[in-house]
């Protein structure tokens, strides 16, 4: 059984000097339940959401990104490794919920 801890606040994926890539990219494969995922750019300003569902997969890339659980989920997270947990990420405020748009 695989566990996996998800923010409730955004974050933005950082750039370490020492990667030989220039992102940190991440996969999210949710195995069941419905997630939104809130998309940022790289200054934090929100864009839009997204609902996935169950067998979706979603590929992050650029930008920052937030997640609120919708029902019950179960997921596969992957990304490239090593990473700090305190120096790979920032946290910011999310988005007012009355301002969410889903697309």
């Amino acid at each position: 059984m695989l566990s996996i801890i998800l923010t409730t606040s955004p974050i933005l994926n950082l750039l370490l000097e020492s990667w030989a890539w220039y992102f940190l990219e991440e996969v999210i494969i949710l195995l069941k339940g419905v997630l939104r995922v809130d998309f940022y750019d790289n200054k934090e300003k929100y864009l839009f959401s997204k609902k996935v569902y169950a067998n979706d997969i979603i590929m992050l890339v650029n930008g920052a990104h937030g997640f609120k659980v919708i029902k019950d989920i179960e997921i596969i997270e992957v990304k490239q490794g090593p990473y700090s947990l305190i120096k790979d990420k920032k946290k910011f405020n999310k988005i007012d919920e009355k301002k969410i748009k889903i697309k």
